[in-house]
């Protein structure tokens, strides 16, 4: 089984390069839409939300998304989001104010979960850096551009931190069909 994943922040091309790929090497293309979870609990992605609620959602599309790669009847497949995308945007939630200690270990737990579901569905990763044009879309994440570069920061460190097996896309790779190829020549390695 050779699993591979796109992993970066929101408006950083992830979901269209992934079904170019899939289209391009004839592997299923797996969508996890984090926007359906946000909607179904009453919820827009753009909102602001308090550390407690953030936690709850992560939580439930983390779960979504581990049911959907476990019914994958395929000998491999692409996914436009890992867990550590999901780690990454309750991060960024985590303020410097602070939090009791029940809460804490909810949240080291729910990092630790993150971690070991990326390392069970996924053995090679692409990090997918914030260099296209930003657009913004309804139904989805406003763009903020220091969050998406925190977000960046943020999945490059745990990346390392894991000592996961990935590549980085070039900043100065913007073309869609220089994007597929690099990340067939990778999956070649």
């Amino acid at each position: 089984m050779t699993n591979f994943a796109l992993c970066g922040a929101h408006g950083t091309g992830k979901t269209t390069l992934a079904i170019a790929l899939s289209h391009s090497i004839g592997v299923p293309y797996i969508s996890i839409d984090a926007s359906s979870v946000f909607l179904e609990h009453g919820f827009h992605p753009s909102d602001k939300l308090d550390i407690r609620t953030r936690l709850f959602l992560q939580q439930k599309i983390l779960a979504k998304a581990e049911d959907i790669w476990f019914d994958v009847d395929e000998p491999s497949f692409i996914c436009d989001r890992t867990p550590l995308d999901m780690a990454s945007y309750l991060l960024a939630d985590v303020g410097n104010g602070e939090l009791d200690k029940h809460t804490q270990g909810e949240i080291m737990d729910y990092l630790q979960d993150c971690f070991n579901v990326t390392i069970r569905y996924f053995d090679k990763i692409i990090l997918v850096p914030p260099a296209i044009p930003f657009v913004e879309r309804e139904y989805k994440a406003a763009i903020n551009q220091p969050l998406i570069f925190k977000l960046h920061a943020q999945l490059l460190g745990m990346l390392n931190y894991l000592d996961l097996p990935y590549k980085e896309l070039p900043k100065d790779c913007l073309d869609l069909s220089n994007r597929v190829q690099f990340v067939e020549d990778y999956l070649k390695e």
